[in-house]
């Protein structure tokens, strides 16, 4: 697609936050803060590497299971107050879990999406 970068070995480490012009007191997504997967896994055994910042209109996260990138936007809104706070992942009931991320794939935050496992916290 035109318009769609993915990159890899790269891992979104923190979200772009920019007031929201409309909204009084509102705040909306604008990109994401990026470094490659092995610098994000290791930040305790270097010094310093500088990330990099991908501004867009619409953040699409569609991260899997929890673990190290997993389910980071998710927590990031919480940890901001943006979302209410998060249960956490329960235990499976493949019966209705896959129905249920496909029903709840919705733009959850102004420019966020949230989709696939992400949605499950």
């Amino acid at each position: 697609a035109p318009n769609v970068k993915l990159f890899n070995a790269t891992a979104a480490e923190d979200l772009i936050v920019k007031p929201d012009p409309n909204v009084p007191g509102g705040k909306y997504i604008a990109g994401v803060v990026t470094n490659w997967t092995l610098v994000a896994l290791n930040h305790g055994l270097q010094s310093c590497m500088d990330p990099n910042v991908v501004e867009s209109k619409v953040v699409v996260s569609s991260c899997g299971h929890d673990g190290p990138m997993g389910a980071a936007s998710v927590k990031r809104l919480a940890a901001m107050g943006m979302v209410p706070d998060i249960p956490g992942m329960g235990a499976l009931d493949m019966n209705t879990a896959e129905n249920r991320i496909v029903e709840n794939t919705r733009e959850i935050v102004p420019g966020m999406v949230l989709a696939g496992m992400e949605l499950a916290e």
